[in-house]
């Protein structure tokens, strides 16, 4: 499994930050990923020591799905799959790409701060799927909302229960 941790892509994301933004101390990118949904937050840390958003992304050949495997590693059987990173790209010292660990089902209650289709939703409960004690209030909330069936890994027989459908479980990871 190829992950952005500890990969020659890191060296390489430092040394274009370096040369496109030579007068920032640090690039620093907040990554989510949910399902099929993307989202980064990208800013610079300026000689000023203020932070200023910027779009390094944009400017430098960055493929997120450099970060699909990272996401697979952060899943847990019937917990689901959180992924929440930094990556931080430094002009005096190497970079550093931090996964953090899955996020507290109560923090996120309300969502997750980025819209998100219903699909996506079901994206991510049936590649990642959960108990239905893990499925978080708010994922529930928005299924039942558009009349969607709410996919969950059933303990009893290790099948992803996706309305009449039973799907077997499959770990993301192979």
């Amino acid at each position: 499994m190829a992950q952005l941790i500890g990969s020659a892509e890191l060296d390489r994301l430092n040394t274009l930050a370096r040369a496109k933004y030579p007068q920032a101390a640090e690039i620093r990118l907040e990554i989510n990923m949910f399902g099929t949904a993307l989202s980064l937050t990208e800013s610079a840390l300026g000689e000023d020591g203020r932070w200023k958003n910027t779009d390094f992304t944009d400017k430098v050949e960055f493929d997120p799905q450099l970060l699909d495997d990272d996401k697979v590693a952060s899943y847990s059987k019937g917990t689901g799959s959180w992924f929440e990173a930094r990556l931080s790209l430094r002009r005096d010292a190497e970079a550093l790409f931090e996964r953090f660990p899955q996020d507290p089902m109560d923090r996120i209650s309300e969502g997750i701060g980025m819209p998100l289709s219903t699909e996506s939703i079901q994206d991510e409960l049936v590649i990642f799927p959960r108990y239905r004690e893990n499925i978080p209030s708010w994922m529930v909330d928005s299924l039942n909302a558009q009349g969607e069936a709410v996919p969950y890994l059933d303990p009893a027989d290790d099948q992803v229960v996706f309305g009449e459908e039973r799907i077997p479980y499959e770990d993301p990871s192979l």
